[in-house]
Formats: C-alpha cells, structure tokens, sequence
C-alpha cells in the first residue's frame, strides 16, 4: 500500500495493520470475529467534498486495552497478554506475527 497516515490514527507499521479488501475477506473468512475490528479505511486523498466512494482499503482497528476492555486488557504481562488475544483472535494473530522481526529499511 502506497497510503502513509501523517495525521490522525498512527498504525506504528501501516504494513500490518493497514489491509487490502483481499485480506480482509481471507481474515474474516477464516475468523468471522474479525469483522469487528477491520474499519474501512479513508487516506486525505480518498475523500471528496459530499460523498466519498470505498478506497478498498481497510485498518486493523485495536482500541487501547487502558480504554477498551478487551479479554486480555486485565492479564499481569506482556506474554499473557499475547496468548489470550492468539486466542481470541488466532488468525489476526498469525497476520500480526508476520511483521513482528520486520526492520523499516528507511530508518535503519
């Protein structure tokens, strides 16, 4: 994806968290659960003065667990954390995971 957030929702890595309408009927065909946390995505460019059409893209939305109770906002570290949302979630998991040793050649 050629999308690069400047303002509003930071992804921290827009490769794993910003998705193509392909990849997110495999994820939510795999895990229907997904559905609710795969937003529709719209870049400043995307949008038009009255109206705007879908750009195909979408976002990877995961509230702050300080905000949101999630099932793995109240476990004691990081590690429990990570194995109740592979729980939860266990193919957004395997999509995350992907990208977690993944090094931005453009800041190393």
């Amino acid at each position: 994806m050629n999308v690069k957030p400047l303002y509003g929702i930071k992804t921290g890595l827009n490769r794993a968290f910003l998705i193509d309408t392909a990849t997110r009927e495999r994820l939510i065909a795999q895990e229907p659960a997904c559905t609710e946390i795969l937003k529709p995505f719209l870049g400043g460019q995307d949008i038009d003065r009255w109206w705007s059409p879908p750009s195909g893209e979408f976002m990877i939305v995961l509230k702050s667990s300080s905000n949101f109770n999630w099932p793995w906002s109240a476990v004691e570290n990081e590690e429990q954390a990570e194995r109740v949302f592979a729980t939860t979630y266990p193919v957004l998991h395997r999509h995350m995971k992907e990208f977690e040793e993944w090094i931005d050649p453009t800041t190393n």
